[in-house]
């Protein structure tokens, strides 16, 4: 059962909001998927309303190797 407070599962990612602290850094689109552009830590934060109650979650973001620029003639 999903329904809300009966302690199942609930996929609400197409619901939430994404937002990366530093877009220098990584960034993130509206479904959630992060791009590291180049090395440092930032922090991506996912929001997501239901009624009146809104949940914030902070995740860390740590990118180790800075994009990749694409061969020429490729």
């Amino acid at each position: 059962d999903n329904l809300p407070g009966s302690g199942g599962v609930k996929d609400v990612t197409a619901n939430c909001t994404f937002l990366s602290s530093n877009d220098n850094i990584a960034t993130v689109t509206s479904g959630g998927q992060v791009r590291g552009i180049v090395v440092g830590t930032t922090s991506v934060t996912v929001s997501y309303t239901e009624g009146n109650v809104t949940k914030t979650v902070v995740v860390p973001v740590t990118v180790t190797k800075g994009e990749q620029p694409i061969p020429q003639g490729v």
